[in-house]
């Protein structure tokens, strides 16, 4: 007579409905799926998070572009007055000339590139009144724009 061997069947909590025999390995670890989910869940939190981030660094960016205007306009004063003051008939130059004529370097090109600043060339048969560097809302109650007119580069102070 063959004799049968009975194994009894043990749960691993009283709770628990997972069997845990010879045949039966416990489960202790994450399947592929709740990894995934874990990894979804990050990602949507993430996304959430990176709008606000963005949108902070803008404004903290907008914020130092205007404290920095104010230098960088009596900086191109400067440098188109040296530039200017000694000559006496001179054809409109444009930022790009002038940046070849070592007159502009690249933080001031940089400056000249924003939507808010607006450099119009001049000439010696131009009138003294006309603007030649606008910059407009540097400050949102600012309504009007500020810069520079030919007379402030060309005429000795």
């Amino acid at each position: 007579m063959r004799a049968v061997r009975r194994h009894s069947v043990r749960f691993c909590h009283s709770s628990c409905r997972i069997a845990v025999g010879p045949h039966c390995k416990s489960r202790s670890g994450l399947t592929l799926l709740e990894m995934l989910a874990v990894i979804a869940i990050i990602g949507i939190l993430a996304s959430l998070l990176l709008g606000a981030v963005h949108k902070a660094h803008a404004r903290a960016k907008d914020r130092v572009w205007r404290l920095e205007a104010p230098g960088f306009i009596s900086l191109i004063q400067d440098r188109l007055s040296r530039y200017y003051q000694s000559q006496i008939s001179y054809p409109a130059w444009t930022a790009d000339d002038l940046y070849r004529r070592h007159v502009f370097d690249d933080r001031i090109m940089g400056f000249l590139r924003s939507p808010k600043v607006t450099f119009i060339p001049f000439s010696s048969t131009d009138p003294d009144d006309k603007w030649i560097l606008r910059v407009v809302n540097i400050w949102p109650e600012e309504k009007s724009p500020i810069g520079l007119l030919k007379t402030s580069v060309t005429k000795p102070e």
